[in-house]
């Protein structure tokens, strides 16, 4: 414990990074400190993360940039956002500009952070998704597109191997940074190190 190589990480986060992006440096971590236990708190919403840290909870938060956050941010890179379509396409493939307007649509639950994601998309392409489908989870959303059932955007991050063949880029490209972030407060040794292998997340851009 006094050497930081044995103890407990706390680490919070939202459920797309939790599945997409943290299970690689998960793994490299379990490498280098055997001893320790690594324990991921999930959230739905980016404001959930942020009112968690806030409360005092976890060591290390890792999710998209908090909003005027008084405490050290570090910026490990940006995650691309996708659509997903059922249809097969070569990997450097985008979205034609009309099909998100004309298309049906797989949404997210308000209080899952994604749905904040595809507003923003969707207010600055100027058009009103159709919805066919709402789902609370990323995974979910990936499975119905897949499926037929509509349209999805989900990060690049968190749709497996074999379903890289149904992902095309939003026309020039959409992207979320991801960030580390804690409270003033400094960090426990463990936490630092852990931080330390974060920055940045390998597959981030």
């Amino acid at each position: 414990m006094v050497e930081g190589r044995k103890g407990d990480v706390h680490v919070l986060t939202v459920r797309s990074v939790a599945s997409g992006t943290l299970p690689s440096s998960a793994a490299r971590w379990h490498s280098l400190f055997p001893s320790t236990v690594l324990r991921l708190h999930d959230f739905s919403h980016r404001r959930d993360l942020e009112e968690a840290v806030l409360g005092g909870r976890g060591d290390i938060a890792v999710g998209p940039r908090p909003v005027s956050w008084d405490g050290p941010v570090v910026s490990l890179g940006y995650e691309e956002i996708v659509a997903i379509r059922p249809a097969e396409h070569p990997s450097d493939t985008a979205v034609e500009p009309a099909e998100p307007a004309k298309a049906d649509w797989v949404l997210y639950e308000q209080e899952q952070g994604m749905s904040e994601v595809v507003d923003q998309m969707a207010t600055h392409c100027g058009f009103t998704p159709r919805a066919v489908a709402r789902t609370g989870q990323a995974s979910a959303a990936l499975l119905f597109a897949v499926e037929g059932v509509g349209l999805a955007v989900v990060p690049e991050n968190a749709i497996p191997l074999q379903w890289a063949r149904h992902v095309r880029s939003n026309g020039p490209g959409s992207y979320r940074e991801l960030v580390a972030f804690r409270r003033k407060r400094p960090p426990s040794q463990l936490a630092a190190r852990h931080q330390d292998m974060l920055t940045p997340l390998s597959n981030c851009r």
